[in-house]
C-alpha cells in the first residue's frame, strides 16, 4: 500500500515506514508526560491506565502479529528474530 500510495520501491516504503514510526514514538512519548492531573484520585487513575492501555495496545499488536500465523503462517517467530520476509511475487496491478 505504501509503495503505491507513495509511488516508491520496497526500500522507499520502508523507509517511510521507519520515519513515520520514528515521528510517532518522538510525539507520543513525550505527549504521555504532559496529560493533564485534574486533582481527582480516581479519575487520574483511569487517564493513566488508558494512556498507558494505548502505548500498550501497540506492542501487544506487534506481538500478535509474529505470534498468531495471518501476516507471516508458522514462520512469526523466525520472522521476528531475523526481521527478514519472504517476499511474493510482484503482480502486474493492484486489486481494487
Amino acid at each position: 500500500i505504501v509503495m503505491h500510495e507513495q509511488k516508491c520501491n520496497l526500500d522507499g516504503a520502508s523507509a517511510w515506514i521507519s520515519h513515520l514510526h520514528g515521528d510517532l514514538v518522538e510525539t507520543f512519548l513525550p505527549e504521555c508526560e504532559r496529560v493533564p492531573i485534574w486533582g481527582l484520585p480516581a479519575l487520574d487513575a483511569q487517564v493513566a491506565e488508558y494512556v498507558r492501555g494505548i502505548g500498550n495496545w501497540v506492542r501487544a499488536n506487534e506481538c500478535w502479529s509474529f505470534e498468531g500465523e495471518r501476516y507471516f503462517g508458522t514462520a512469526g517467530p523466525q520472522v521476528q528474530r531475523n526481521r527478514a520476509v519472504r517476499l511474493l511475487p510482484k503482480r502486474s496491478s493492484i486489486a481494487n
